[in-house]
């Protein structure tokens, strides 16, 4: 792993772990609710919405990832091959699951309560 690697993992982890600490008041809304849209978002509002819904899942998918780029995939066997597979299931389960907040507004147990009556993206494009 050259140096630059090495330092793209250290700061991606601890972006995961600062922000496992401020799960709660991103959960609560304290400080995912006030963000409003920026003018250099092309996605447009609806995504963005879905987005600031998905937060709280963020670190989940995050930490996993960069734990991965820790990895040799080529030389690992056995137990090791295993962890991996298991980390890629994991990944993908997550970024699954925040598609689907971000499209449908669900599930909704894994919605922040304040974001839980918000249409999702592809109801609000069907209204417009």
């Amino acid at each position: 792993m050259s140096l630059h690697d090495a330092a793209v993992v250290v700061i991606g982890l601890t972006m995961s772990v600062v922000a496992l600490f401020q799960l709660p008041q991103m959960w609560r809304g304290e400080r995912v609710r006030q963000l409003t849209m920026p003018s250099w978002w092309p996605f447009g509002v609806a995504i963005w919405r879905g987005l600031l819904r998905s937060v709280p899942l963020q670190p989940f998918w995050l930490a996993p990832s960069f734990l991965l780029m820790l990895v040799d995939t080529e030389n690992a066997s056995g137990a090791g091959r295993l962890a991996i597979d298991l980390l890629v299931v994991w990944i993908m389960s997550v970024w699954a699951i925040w598609f689907s907040i971000v499209l449908w507004n669900r599930p909704k147990r894994l919605v922040p309560p304040w974001a839980r009556d918000d249409a999702g993206a592809i109801q609000e494009w069907r209204r417009s």
